[in-house]
């Protein structure tokens, strides 16, 4: 097996992916462990035919106060035929700030456990860190 792509959540709302029936998609069940030989991963099986999967992404996380995970992903091929897949990423405005949004009336009773947000974040920020952090991994 080898891995064709680096574990990673995308960054919008959601994305909606159709596949072509063969396996290789993993899902990560414990990606606060830094350490990847440490992290458990999962084969998702494929969806019969017209069914896609569904991974959320960065924004919805931070909207939702973290009660909603980004899916963090990979794929791994065994190099024996190709496999494609075809995404559709569901976005905001590059500029956009991005930031939990609160339940007001959770807010009022005590209730709501989302961190107050002190910074916000763009899409075009988490875009710029990523590439950053891709460019320091290639030269590894």
């Amino acid at each position: 097996m080898c891995i064709r792509d680096r574990p990673h959540t995308d960054a919008g709302i959601f994305t909606l992916l159709a596949p072509d029936g063969k396996p290789g998609l993993q899902v990560c069940l414990n990606e606060n462990i830094s350490d990847i030989s440490k992290q458990v991963w999962v084969n998702v099986n494929p969806p019969p035919p017209g069914q896609i999967i569904v991974n959320l992404g960065k924004n919805l996380h931070i909207w939702s106060g973290n009660r909603l995970k980004a899916t963090l992903h990979r794929v791994l091929l065994d190099g024996k035929e190709d496999r494609y897949s075809v995404p559709f990423f569901y976005e905001t405005n590059l500029d956009l700030e991005i930031k939990p949004l609160l339940n007001k009336r959770r807010q009022k009773e005590g209730n709501d456990r989302a961190p107050e947000p002190k910074n916000s974040v763009t899409p075009a920020d988490m875009f710029l860190e990523r590439l950053d952090k891709n460019k320091s991994n290639s030269f590894k």
